[in-house]
């Protein structure tokens, strides 16, 4: 069961990170190699995102919480040059 919580829990305290997108950008017009972004979701927290981007063997991780944590995900996966809607 999802919790809802104010303070932004640990990345240990995850039981699992569902994949919820993955998606593989080619070489684009703008210039940016090729590269993979994967999106997950916590499964026992509410509002709790990663995305894994790897580019050029270049891997990065970074974590959104709160109520705002999918739009900045959505920008963020929009600014690596992948659009993602659901």
């Amino acid at each position: 069961m999802k919790k809802l919580v104010l303070d932004r829990p640990k990345v240990s305290d995850v039981e699992k990170w569902d994949l919820c997108f993955d998606e593989w950008r080619e070489h684009d017009w703008r210039g940016r190699p090729d590269g993979t972004l994967k999106v997950h979701s916590a499964s026992n927290f509410f509002d709790y995102y990663k995305i894994v981007t790897e580019s050029e063997g270049e891997k990065k991780t970074k974590y959104f919480f709160g109520e705002t944590a999918w739009n900045k995900a959505q920008q963020y996966c929009w600014d690596f040059g992948v659009y993602i809607q659901f």
